[in-house]
């Protein structure tokens, strides 16, 4: 589980078996996408269906390889882009 430090408790289902590690982290701890599948899922709540104006989301990335940072990153929000 990823849990939601925010005051609403939106913890995420961890898909695809993304791995908890503390190397290489920011602070504490990080999970590691390791390939293209992982990911993570928030359930539907009807406060986020609510959501009418805009929405920041933010991640630290760090990718394994120069490379990767070419590859595009699609975040969906209840199956729409």
């Amino acid at each position: 589980m990823a849990a939601d430090s925010s005051v609403y408790g939106h913890d995420g289902n961890l898909i695809d078996n993304p791995e908890w590690q503390t190397d290489g982290c920011v602070s504490g701890s990080c999970l590691n996408f390791e390939g293209n599948s992982g990911y993570i899922e928030i359930p539907t709540a009807t406060d986020l269906d609510q959501i009418s104006a805009g929405v920041t989301i933010a991640a630290w990335v760090k990718p394994e390889k120069v490379e990767d940072c070419a590859a595009p990153v699609i975040l969906s929000i209840m199956g729409k882009i």
